[in-house]
């Protein structure tokens, strides 16, 4: 068994070895967590705006017109006017756009799975002791909360860690010297960041540019010319194109190339801050339909109450913290602090904290903080904590070098109580996910499109809340095209404007959805 570890050893720090085989095992591992869980389906608004994102690339549109009823189609984080799309970067939807073309979207995110392990497994190579690349591969390619949570939703965290994996590995791999490579990783890696999770990409770009610089500027052997030759010149060509299209797709979907979907949509629709520093806008907007209303009116009073005073916010983030390290680490985050001290000796763990350190105040910077939030930061928290590791794994080889024979039990009895942490964390995220699944209204949803689609015709479907109805089990998304749609969903807004749309859709079965009424 040793023999047949250091041979694997060996081949994999090989860095193309390392990335294709990280790649290859981890999308084997998200289809066959597919194939015990089944094909996730949809319930949390973001999904449902990222298909939409999706739908429309596969259709070979950039964006959507906008429906002459396009106020029955109204929905959360889509604009319906003066465009039809979803609000958010386009990343993820690119990526659901290629699972859909393989057959299902969920297919994109399983591949997703396989490019963030590759791209982590290559990261992880970068900083750490290639001796220890079987455990790089393996929490790559096993970690729980990316192969379970991020590997059944249509939400994301993939694409964004992804991009930061990319950044981060050119950025350790340039510390040992510039080239042209790491420069265009970098920079690709970067756009990534800029079409997944905006702000946390911005801010660990500019944070990885200060210390790239930082770096830089103690070694006497690079001068001005090979700092434009091998890293501003090819990073600042992929970086022009790369915003050229950004830029486009701006255009095409807000009408100005600096402003962002996301910027539109707020405009029209956000009514609470996106910042803890920000306060709610001075006139509420006007709200068309009263589920969206009971939406954004609660969500601002639930923002007043839990970040009432410094006190709370204090109280209420540092939790969100401890939650996001528990998350990426599994477990394992408790043997770090074991080691980290140890670690933070080595100039490239300090590093690696001061770089973690304004991400992860990004990641928690908004009101809400959800784990793909933290993407960008999810790279170095797992650097962190196996660096911590690996030091922990040192102090135990040291402390039993003095009888060579029982190092290697030693070792694999400390490999062993690792994995079965990620283990044990694995079932928990597993668990949680089942009961995510067991969401009825959205089986309901997906059970009426599915019924109506093996009928014949075409249909109309409006649908009608409580006036208590929960605004986050919400039922009126549509296709790209929605004209061209089997079953097109509709709200009701008043018995004229019904009319009017039965009227336009005159060739489709109309039919009246109780969404409440389970």
């Amino acid at each position: 068994m040793p023999g047949l570890v250091r041979k694997v050893q060996l081949k994999l720090r090989q860095p193309y070895c390392l990335v294709l085989t990280s790649f290859a095992a981890a999308c084997c591992v998200a289809a066959i967590i597919t194939l015990v869980l089944g094909i996730p389906i949809p319930r949390v608004h973001d999904e449902f705006a990222y298909l939409l994102g999706a739908d429309t690339y596969v259709h070979g549109k950039v964006v959507n017109s906008a429906h002459p009823h396009w106020q029955h189609f109204e929905t959360f984080h889509v604009l319906t006017h003066p465009v039809y799309m979803p609000k958010y970067a386009p990343g993820q939807s690119l990526l659901l756009a290629l699972g859909q073309l393989l057959g299902h979207p969920h297919i994109g995110v399983c591949v997703s799975t396989g490019i963030v392990a590759a791209s982590l497994a290559w990261m992880l190579a970068a900083w750490l002791p290639r001796r220890f690349i079987v455990w790089i591969g393996i929490i790559a390619v096993l970690h729980p909360g990316i192969q379970i949570k991020w590997g059944h939703s249509y939400m994301g965290g993939a694409v964004a860690m992804a991009g930061a994996c990319l950044l981060l590995g050119a950025l350790g791999y340039s510390r040992r010297g510039l080239r042209f490579k790491y420069s265009t990783i970098a920079a690709l890696g970067i756009l990534i960041l800029a079409n997944s999770r905006p702000f946390e990409g911005a801010v660990l770009s500019i944070a990885v540019a200060c210390a790239l610089v930082a770096s830089l500027a103690g070694n006497k052997r690079w001068n001005a010319g090979q700092l434009v030759a091998k890293l501003l010149v090819p990073g600042g060509l992929v970086l022009t194109c790369g915003a050229a299209v950004m830029m486009f797709n701006n255009y095409k979907v807000t009408g100005s190339a600096i402003k962002l979907p996301y910027q539109l949509y707020e405009s029209q629709y956000g009514y609470s801050p996106l910042f803890l520093w920000q306060g709610p806008k001075a006139e509420k907007p006007s709200y068309r339909h009263p589920v969206m209303q009971r939406f954004y009116t609660s969500e601002d009073t639930e923002i007043r109450s839990k970040f009432s005073s410094l006190s709370s916010v204090i109280r209420t983030k540092a939790k969100s913290l401890a939650e996001l390290v528990h998350f990426f680490g599994g477990g394992t985050q408790y043997m770090m602090f074991l080691g980290l001290p140890l670690a933070l000796r080595r100039s490239r763990y300090r590093m690696t904290l001061y770089l973690l350190m304004p991400v992860l105040l990004a990641a928690v910077a908004t009101p809400w903080t959800l784990t793909h939030y933290a993407a960008p930061a999810a790279p170095l928290i797992i650097l962190m904590i196996v660096a911590g590791l690996i030091e922990v794994s040192e102090q135990i080889r040291r402390a039993v070098s003095a009888r060579p024979a029982n190092e290697p039990g030693v070792q694999y009895a400390f490999s062993v109580i690792v994995i079965l942490l990620l283990v044990l964390h694995g079932i928990t995220v597993f668990r949680n996910d089942l009961r995510a699944n067991s969401i009825a209204w959205a089986q309901r949803r997906q059970e009426t499109q599915q019924s109506l689609d093996r009928q014949a015709g075409k249909h109309l479907v409006f649908v009608r809340y409580n006036p208590e109805h929960n605004p986050h089990e919400e039922w009126v998304y549509n296709r790209a095209i929605i004209d061209e749609a089997k079953v097109v969903w509709a709200r009701q807004i008043s018995p004229t404007a019904d009319a009017q749309l039965e009227a336009y859709y005159h060739d489709r079965k109309v039919h009246i959805v109780d969404a409440d009424s389970y």
